[in-house]
C-alpha cells in the first residue's frame, strides 16, 4: 500500500488533469515544460509526481522535495496561471501512476537522451504503456515546444479508434491541423475509404480540426521520421494489456518509430456500442476523454 504526501492543496475537480512523473534526470525540465503546455492548452491543471523508495530520512525527503520544486518552477515559468500540485509517492511508482491515470486526461513521462519512441526500455514507461487508463506522452530532451501539426499513425486495427480520439483531442487543444497516415497498408483493405469514414465521425465533436489522410508506401521508420519532422505530436496506439511486465504488444507501431517529436501513445480498448460526444456518435465506442 503506497502512502501519498501532498505538498500543495490537491482537490478533485472537473478540470482535465495532466499527470507528470519526474526524477532528477536532465530530461525532467523538458518534460515539465511539455506537461505544463499540455495542461494549459487543454484548460486543465498539472499534478507532478515523484517516487521516493529511498526517502527514509530528512535529507532524502528534502531531495524529493527539491526535485518536485524544480519541476514546479519550470512549469510555473512556462505558464504562470496554471494550477499545479505536487505529490510524493512512497511506494511503487507504477501503481501510483496507474492510480493517478484513472482520473487523468494524460500522463507525461520523460525519456533518457538516448531513448527513441521505438525503443522504450525505461521504467516506469515500459510498465505503464498498455496499462494506463489514459494516453501516455513520451518526451525526450531534444523535443522542442513547437510544431505545425499533429500526426497520427493508423493501420486499420481496432486500436485506430483510440489513436484518432487522442489525435483529434490534441489537435483541437493546440488548434493545429491533423495529418493521419497509414504506412505501407496491406492490399486487403482500402484505407482511404475506411479512414475517411472515421474522420467524418470525429469531425462532428471536433469541427474545428482540419484532418487529412495519406496512405504512404515505404519503410515505417523512414516515413515516420519524415512525417513527424516539424510536428508537435506523433500519436500512435497499442492495445491494452493486463499484466505487469508483459510485452508492450502490437509493437509494429513502436519499434519502427523514429519520431522527431514527442510521442503520444493511445491505449486501445475493447469494442463496444457507439458512445456520444457533444451530441455526436463516435465510431466503435471510444469517446474522447475530457470532451
Amino acid at each position: 500500500m503506497q502512502a501519498l504526501v501532498v505538498h500543495e492543496s490537491y482537490r478533485r475537480s472537473a478540470e482535465p488533469e495532466i499527470v507528470l512523473c519526474v526524477d532528477d534526470s536532465a530530461t525532467a525540465p523538458y518534460a515539465a515544460a511539455w506537461a505544463a503546455a499540455e495542461a494549459a492548452a487543454r484548460g486543465g491543471r498539472l499534478t507532478i509526481m515523484h517516487a521516493t523508495g529511498y526517502a527514509v530520512d530528512a535529507p532524502d525527503t528534502r531531495r524529493a522535495t527539491d526535485i518536485l520544486d524544480t519541476a514546479r518552477e519550470v512549469a510555473r515559468r512556462e505558464h504562470p496561471r496554471l494550477g499545479i500540485a505536487t505529490r510524493i509517492v512512497d511506494g511503487d511508482l507504477v501503481h501510483g501512476l496507474l492510480d493517478a491515470a484513472e482520473d487523468a486526461q494524460l500522463v507525461v513521462l520523460g525519456l533518457g537522451s538516448g531513448a527513441t519512441a521505438g525503443a522504450v526500455r525505461e521504467p516506469p514507461a515500459v510498465d505503464l504503456l498498455g496499462r494506463a487508463s489514459c494516453p501516455v506522452l513520451l518526451v525526450r530532451r531534444l523535443d522542442v515546444l513547437s510544431g505545425s501539426s499533429v500526426v497520427a499513425c493508423v493501420d486499420g486495427s481496432p486500436v485506430d479508434t483510440a489513436v484518432l480520439s487522442s489525435a483529434f483531442a490534441a489537435a483541437a487543444a493546440h488548434r493545429l491541423p491533423l495529418r493521419v497516415i497509414d504506412v505501407d497498408p496491406p492490399r486487403s483493405y482500402e484505407p482511404a475509404e475506411l479512414v475517411a469514414a472515421e474522420l467524418q465521425c470525429w469531425s462532428g465533436p471536433y469541427p474545428e480540426v482540419r484532418a487529412t489522410f495519406e496512405a504512404v508506401q515505404g519503410r515505417p521508420a523512414t516515413v515516420v521520421a519524415q512525417r513527424s519532422a516539424g510536428a508537435r505530436l506523433l500519436v500512435v496506439g497499442i492495445p491494452r494489456r493486463r499484466s505487469r511486465g508483459a510485452a508492450v504488444g502490437s509493437t509494429d507501431r513502436l519499434p519502427a518509430l523514429e519520431s522527431r517529436c514527442p510521442v503520444l501513445v493511445a491505449i486501445g480498448s475493447d469494442s463496444g456500442p457507439p458512445r456520444r460526444v457533444n451530441g455526436y456518435d463516435t465510431p466503435w465506442g471510444a469517446a474522447p476523454r475530457g470532451r
